[in-house]
């Protein structure tokens, strides 16, 4: 298990601190000495076993850490989705680019 690396910690004056998840947009406001563990996690100087099991259950469960496999997974994920969509055959779309250098 690892870090995600489309996770971001975030410390804010107004709002505390946060974890917040690209992949699924998991945010998550932390006590200030979770976000220090996890700032440190992130920065590979302690290991993930250092958290409880609960806490790693639900770091895991909202992909903030995952297998090595799933972070390069999202990508390919993201890139079937989108050529999926774009090879639809149910849609058909039309692009009239007119030019200026007409006869």
């Amino acid at each position: 298990m690892k870090w995600s690396k489309y996770n971001v910690l975030i410390s804010s004056e107004k709002y505390g601190f946060l974890l917040y998840n690209l992949t699924n947009g998991f945010l998550l406001k932390l006590s200030e000495n979770f976000y220090q563990l996890l700032k440190l996690i992130e920065d590979n100087k302690i290991e993930i076993n250092k958290l409880e099991q609960d806490e790693v259950d639900y770091l895991t469960k909202n992909k903030v850490i995952v297998n090595e496999i799933d972070d390069i997974n999202f990508i390919t994920q993201q890139k079937y989705i989108r050529y999926l969509r774009s090879f639809n055959n149910n849609d058909l779309g039309i692009v009239i680019a007119p030019t200026l250098a007409c006869n």
